[in-house]
């Protein structure tokens, strides 16, 4: 509670942005806010909040500015954090007289007035100048014939509830709020180490910007007020006094990262106030519901043509995300909006881009080339800004392929960075049932995707963002990757990286290349392709053929030949890269052992996880190989439903944090982000072989000899699933209800069981999941089997597919035997396969002799 109270405070302070535009249909676009890790009606953020940057404090708090145009903004900032240069650029481009309070009470003191002899008190102390003494000078500098034709530019003011009133009473208004936001930490050093030229008032800094040597540098003095001590009172009353003017301007603000260059600081500064003055109104377009818009787990996804062929239809879905957020969200705030790269991406982010405008988006960050992975949307909407964003709209469908007949897919993330849950996207589809208009900017010009900048849309700034930035950071947060790259550098070890023409390409180059050294023809399919190649992105043995052939596999995970001369290690990530696949010298890694032996080896051989593992989730399909490590080694463990977004709350929960999960169907991560994550799986396993080699003159432990070993102490998990794609809806519920139908049977029989295909199943379940943080009950999510000798067969029906419906069989035995743990899992789980298959009557209801896909 103390923390979401925090929170909300912190909030209060950052995420209240609006623009003027549904009031007025005319607004400024704010380029910033800081946001924090708040609990809002569709997102839990429980993280600490960052620290308050934004405030107000005797000389350094705000600038305010009012153009002959009657245009105001604020621009709130701590001491030194760079106010006095970016007013100088602001006076010279926009020629408003610059009124600078701190300025005015020093020259006051100068001259030795009975003003400034009262505030020179106050000021050597390091304490607030009263309010009444401020807003005295104030106002009579505002009647001015300057400052009524040309406009203001106010530093230093107002600082308190009551200057903020106080400027109100004289009729200025206030119409763009800019915070300058810098760390405490760095303001004492910078306040510290300046020194200012009595004689000119050029300011230097004895680190930073040192003086001339010689006569200037003699000359130089620092201000009484600039010490460490004095600097950090005033830095406390400042975050003290934030909140009350903050509130005044809450319709008008943005915030500007502080720590930027003093050029790329201005040039959001200016665009901000270029937007301001930039008055386009929103399009109101009639429309109908269309039918078919319910989100799966995953989004909502559909077949190009469906999307495409209806010019309404994405807009419907867009402007049906944007009537569910809160408008405090949406208005004045950051969006986040990228995709995997597939067919019509980019005509559609050309589209929700000026939607995002003309719902009142103060910003957008796009990727270059409207590139972004799921787990890098994640990391920028959590650290980018210091968590500004507010969602993100992402356009991936995953590992489903892609080109003008294959799949697209749209989906939202919450200000956690996390997929939306139900409770959202129910309301989503709601209003999908009931939109009557969608709201758009159809004369707008497209934004230019191919180069990183910031232009304008209407009134709201556009960033076109490197998409690796920001994810590069938190992974290197995560892992060592001096010992990463110890480990390439291995005259012993080889690896090879395939993308799949998918997101993952620019991060592989960019992580694994650049920063890690692998070399670039180590990098397979990194160049990204609206149709992934021609190919289906999915990481798995049937569709990454390419891979598994080199390294030393057939298709049903065996060795072949060639795994003589394989690499040591291979991996591949799909569309979005959020799935992974991980293989050794002709080995195959099940996702379900993956994110295990990650569990059980994470303390040793992951920095994240240095402090101990706090908690471990699996989705219900995947083995139970994890929570053998969790019970073994005394984590919190869950089983959640399929979706990413059931570990979420989990995730969310100090304590369980650190905390790793994973799916079966090759999605691997951890509490680094809130999406599954391909790259981090990939570093993970990287840093298990690190670990398991310190000696460089040893022989390489490989893939194989880990694996194994793990199951030699924790047993092996024979796991197989079967896949039937695209089968008729009706036919895919018929499975299922058949299997309900032995729900009465096996009561009656208790233990006796039923026999199926020679096997005795003693219970069938349908598993139900209530949420330890929320109590949120999620129902039916999968029909699950389980036989005599601790066999379980679970059917599900999967919802990432485009049409039809997919059924999942997966399969699943125990073996402690290490004699027998090497035996094929296909041939292993055949009696178990049949016995599924006869008790769900799957061939004959569906016409389906055999899987679609077997991994």
């Amino acid at each position: 509670a103390a923390s979401r109270q925090s929170a909300a405070m912190a909030r209060l302070l950052s995420a209240l942005v609006a623009l003027v535009m549904v009031a007025q249909t005319a607004a400024f676009a704010p380029s910033s806010w800081v946001s924090t890790r708040s609990t809002t009606k569709w997102g839990a953020r429980v993280q600490q909040a960052p620290q308050p940057r934004t405030g107000l404090a005797q000389n350094e708090c705000l600038v305010v500015m009012s153009a002959g145009s009657g245009m105001g903004i604020i621009i709130a900032g701590a001491p030194a954090s760079g106010k006095g240069t970016q007013c100088a650029r602001i006076t010279e481009d926009f020629g408003v007289v610059h009124l600078s309070t701190g300025d005015l009470l020093r020259a006051a003191v100068a001259a030795g007035s009975d003003l400034g002899k009262e505030a020179k008190g106050f000021m050597d102390s390091g304490k607030l100048v009263p309010d009444q003494l401020v807003i005295d000078l104030i106002a009579e500098k505002l009647k001015s014939d300057d400052c009524k034709t040309k406009g203001w530019l106010l530093d230093g003011f107002p600082r308190t509830a009551a200057q903020a009133q106080a400027l109100a009473d004289t009729g200025a208004k206030c119409d763009c709020f800019i915070s300058l936001n810098v760390p405490d930490s760095d303001l004492v050093d910078r306040v510290v180490g300046r020194r200012t030229d009595p004689e000119t008032g050029d300011i230097y800094h004895m680190t930073f910007n040192p003086p001339p040597e010689g006569e200037i540098a003699d000359r130089c003095t620092q201000r009484s007020d600039d010490t460490e001590e004095k600097v950090k009172v005033r830095l406390e009353q400042f975050h003290d006094n934030v909140n009350a003017v903050v509130d005044f301007y809450k319709d008008v603000k943005t915030e500007v990262d502080g720590t930027a260059k003093p050029d790329e600081v201005y040039t959001t500064i200016k665009s901000t106030l270029d937007a301001a003055t930039t008055k386009v109104p929103a399009v109101s377009v009639p429309t109908s519901p269309i039918e078919g818009m319910k989100m799966g787990t995953s989004g909502l996804r559909k077949k190009v043509p469906v999307v495409k062929g209806d010019p309404m239809y994405l807009k419907n879905f867009v402007q049906s995300i944007f009537d569910a957020l809160p408008k405090d969200d949406i208005l004045g705030g950051t969006l986040v909006v990228g995709g995997d790269g597939r067919y019509y991406n980019k005509e559609a982010l050309q589209t929700i881009i000026r939607m995002a405008a003309a719902n009142g988006v103060g910003r957008v960050w796009v990727g270059k080339e409207g590139l972004i992975s799921t787990p890098a949307v994640s990391a920028i909407v959590r650290e980018r800004g210091a968590g500004a964003a507010f969602g993100a709209i992402v356009l991936t469908a995953s590992h489903n392929p892609g080109g003008p007949d294959g799949d697209f897919g749209i989906k939202y993330n919450t200000g956690d960075g996390a997929p939306a849950k139900e409770l959202l996207t129910e309301s989503v589809y709601d209003f999908t049932t009931k939109i009557t208009r969608v709201l758009d900017l159809e004369d707008a010009e497209e934004v230019d995707l191919g180069t990183v900048g910031t232009s304008t849309v209407g009134n709201m700034v556009v960033e076109v963002i490197d998409p690796v930035d920001d994810y590069l950071a938190v992974l290197e947060a995560c892992f060592d990757f001096p010992a990463l790259k110890a480990l390439v550098s291995r005259p012993d070890f080889s690896m090879v990286f395939d993308a799949m023409h998918g997101a993952a390409g620019p991060s592989a180059k960019r992580i694994l290349g650049e920063a890690l050294g692998v070399p670039l023809d180590s990098l397979m399919n990194c160049v990204p392709s609206e149709d992934f190649g021609g190919g289906h992105p999915d990481p798995n043995l049937a569709y990454a053929e390419e891979l598994v052939k080199v390294m030393g596999l057939d298709g049903g995970g065996m060795q072949t030949a060639a795994a003589k001369s394989a690499p040591d290690f291979g991996a591949a990530a799909d569309g979005d890269a959020d799935r992974n696949m991980i293989l050794g010298k002709g080995f195959f890694v099940t996702p379900s052992d993956s994110v295990a032996i990650l569990a059980a080896n994470g303390k040793a051989a992951i920095p994240q996880f240095a402090g101990g593992i706090n908690g471990v989730a699996r989705s219900m399909p995947t083995s139970g190989a994890l929570d053998v490590v969790a019970e073994a080694l005394d984590f919190s463990f869950f089983e959640t439903p399929t979706g990413w977004k059931y570990f979420g709350n989990l995730m969310d929960c100090e304590q369980y944090t650190p905390f790793i999960c994973g799916e079966e169907s090759f999605g691997t991560g951890s509490s680094h982000i809130r999406e599954k994550d391909g790259m981090w799986a990939v570093l993970a396993w990287m840093s298990v072989l690190a670990n398991a080699n310190p000696d460089e003159s040893a022989p390489l432990v490989g893939i194989q000899e880990i694996v194994q070993n793990h199951w030699a102490k924790f047993g092996r998990h024979f796991y197989v699933r079967y896949d039937y794609e695209a089968v008729d809806s009706g036919a895919a519920e018929e499975v299922m209800e058949t299997i309900r139908g032995h729900f009465a049977s096996i009561a009656n029989e208790g233990d006796k069981g039923i026999m199926f295909g020679g096997m005795k199943c003693n219970s069938i379940e349908e598993f139900l999941y209530v949420d330890p943080v929320d109590d949120s009950v999620t129902s039916k999510q999968g029909l699950i089997l389980s036989f005599v000798g601790g066999a379980r067969a679970i059917f599900r029906l999967s919802g990432t597919g485009s049409e039809g419906a997919t059924i999942r069989l997966y399969l699943e035995s125990y073996e402690e035997d290490v004699a027998k743990q090497s035996a094929n899992p296909q041939e292993v789980l055949l009696p178990l396969a049949a016995a599924a298959l006869e008790a769900s009557n799957l061939a004959a209801l569906t016409g389906r002799a055999s899987p679609t896909v077997i991994t």
